[in-house]
């Protein structure tokens, strides 16, 4: 079984399949190649086939409106083959991804100050453009040599990656200080013009422990 984040666990007489699904091969030939409504229940629904599955408690998904849409359709095609093909009538049939709800809520208070953690993203980017910037900045330091895996640049929409980019800039706000003092180039590159917009603000000066309860 080649979904991300899927399993089947067996309780007694009943199977409860969870999967979250991705574009990517299901028991080696199946393949969900789009995300439209139709698609994902017609190749559960041939997957499930193929394993011998009967009875379903509940499938596990990120909370989306086409998965809303694809598991309608699936449990109106399922529950023709029996009338016990779900557990608890489907009651608990649609489970909504907790991990991906998270995602969500906390991206939403992100939003609240995403000047600052952009100002911060831009920082470490810069610090990560390049090799001699890294090893330049490594002058700034005291934990040994620096890495882009061990400086992390986040990914917008994975909350725990923007944790981790901020927990390591503030490990690093004296070195950021330095640099912002001896670099001219680092402070050049924030009087540029971005997207049509003047970004002049440094990642570093947005970092105010007495206000970073939530990052740490």
């Amino acid at each position: 079984m080649g979904c991300s984040n899927n399993w089947c666990e067996l309780y007694g007489s009943h199977t409860s399949l969870c999967g979250c699904f991705v574009a990517i091969v299901l028991h080696g030939n199946k393949y969900i190649t789009n995300h439209k409504g139709q698609t994902k229940p017609t190749v559960l629904l041939d997957c499930l086939a193929q394993w011998g599955i009967e009875k379903i408690f509940c499938i596990i998904v990120d909370n989306a409106t086409a998965n809303t849409c694809a598991l309608r359709k699936f449990q109106s095609s399922f529950s023709l083959l029996s009338n016990e093909a779900f557990v608890m009538d489907g009651e608990f049939m649609h489970i909504r991804c907790a991990a991906h709800i998270t995602n969500l809520i906390v991206n939403d208070g992100l939003a609240e100050v995403d000047e600052n953690v952009s100002t911060i993203r831009n920082a470490v980017g810069y610090v990560r453009s390049s090799t001699p910037r890294l090893r330049s900045f490594e002058l700034w330091i005291d934990s040994g040599k620096l890495t882009r895996g061990n400086f992390p640049l986040d990914v917008k929409t994975r909350w725990n990656s923007t944790y981790l980019m901020l927990s390591k800039a503030l490990e690093f706000r004296l070195a950021f200080d330095k640099m912002e003092a001896e670099d001219m180039l680092y402070n050049d590159y924030f009087m540029e013009f971005e997207g049509g917009a003047q970004d002049g603000g440094r990642g570093h000066d947005c970092y105010n422990p007495e206000e970073s309860d939530g990052v740490e």
